[in-house]
């Protein structure tokens, strides 16, 4: 984890995603461990870790296993384990381990014969004599593939995020928060000064009563910044893939002239079209009295929708900031406001994008194919052509 730190940063969403998961393993054999001193004599934490790990790369969702298993059985299984074959079924199935992955497999894992009572693979197209047979793990978005898995596909033909958050650390903070039975309006205030800043604020004036109006407002953005700060679904958009090949590589491992993929025009034009869809935390960042005629009625309001949902997805229609009709200056303040997110996220790798590409290219050139360094470098660009892209 340290390695990854050190190479993608601590605001990277994979390793945020990685923090995550180590919070989830270490709050899963704390349990265990309080709730039985054998447990916690036999198995060391360690052991727990590294066991969760092989679980976790080998684990996939087995679908309408319940339509495939007989009643008899289904009855058997939910009398004598207690399990029900209807509800979150994952399947171990190691032999994923004797094939690499890509989003255009040519093999599919999975399924339940229930005669044999075993796992079945098939292929899904011709596949010609001497190509490897190739799996894959689904739709799942590149940072995810990496924090999990260990890769992603190094053609570009994954998909990746643009990430607006800067300075605070959403994965680790909500996974500790919630680890801890907390609620995340315990984050503290000085995690996110710097966003309640940008609208021409300072700390004394958040911090002081010099200003009661100016303060209420600001006691009220950060209320609000607090409940929206561990919902990712606010701070990123989901962006095409990098390269859009349909085909299925011939070898993952045999990679003959290696070009590294870049953010096809596509991608910048959906930048473009897209990119205020993740506006409400720079609405929100940015808004001041003069914006909205009573700024503090309506985030109450809105704190107050926020409070009783499940859930602050984006799909919601609950909150007034976010379908508000803003004026041009403010919506120039609101674009200023991300590309100072990108470009302070840009900055903190301290290499251009084209020395990144060199040194995936340089990995290439030595034979580190499929190696942790080579991924975590492609990784590291791609993310670096998403702020390159935000920023301009």
């Amino acid at each position: 984890m340290t390695q990854v730190q050190l190479n993608l940063g601590s605001h990277s969403p994979a390793y945020q995603h990685l923090l995550n998961l180590r919070v989830s393993f270490d709050n899963e054999y704390d349990s265990f461990a309080s709730t039985s001193a054998s447990f916690a004599k036999l198995v060391t934490r360690e052991d727990y870790l590294s066991c969760s790990i092989a679980v976790l790369s080998r684990a996939f969702d087995v679908h309408n296993v319940e339509l495939e298993i007989n009643v008899e059985e289904q009855t058997f299984y939910q009398q004598t384990l207690r399990f029900d074959v209807g509800r979150n079924i994952l399947s171990i199935e190691p032999v994923h381990d004797w094939m690499n992955s890509h989003i255009n497999n040519n093999v599919v894992m999975g399924g339940y014969d229930g005669k044999t009572k075993s796992g079945r693979a098939w292929s899904t197209k011709a596949i010609p004599k001497g190509q490897e047979l190739i799996n894959g793990y689904g739709e799942q978005l590149d940072y995810i593939l990496f924090s999990q898995y260990g890769y992603i596909p190094s053609d570009g033909t994954g998909s990746s995020i643009a990430w607006l958050s800067s300075y605070h650390d959403i994965n680790l903070m909500g996974g500790l928060a919630g680890s801890l039975g907390a609620s995340p309006t315990l984050i503290v205030l000085d995690s996110l000064i710097p966003y309640l800043q940008m609208d021409y604020g300072n700390p004394e004036c958040i911090q002081k009563n010099s200003q009661p109006d100016a303060v209420e407002l600001k006691r009220l953005k950060h209320l609000y910044l607090q409940r929206i700060a561990t919902d990712r679904d606010w701070w990123f958009l989901q962006l095409p893939p990098r390269s859009s090949i349909v085909s299925t590589p011939f070898s993952t491992i045999d990679v003959k002239e290696y070009e590294v993929p870049m953010f096809s025009d596509d991608v910048y034009d959906f930048l473009d079209r897209n990119a205020l869809t993740i506006s409400l935390p720079c609405r929100l960042i940015t808004l001041t009295g003069e914006d909205v005629e009573d700024a503090s009625s309506l985030l109450t309001r809105d704190l107050e929708a926020l409070e009783g949902s499940i859930t602050t997805s984006q799909t919601s229609s609950l909150l007034l900031l976010q379908e508000l009709e803003v004026s041009m200056a403010w919506t120039y303040r609101i674009i200023q406001c991300m590309r100072t997110l990108a470009s302070t996220q840009l900055h903190s790798y301290k290499l251009s994008v084209k020395e990144q590409e060199d040194s995936v290219l340089a990995l290439a050139k030595v034979g580190a194919w499929n190696s942790l360094e080579w991924f975590m470098a492609q990784v590291k660009l791609e993310e670096m052509l998403k702020k390159t892209s935000s920023d301009g």
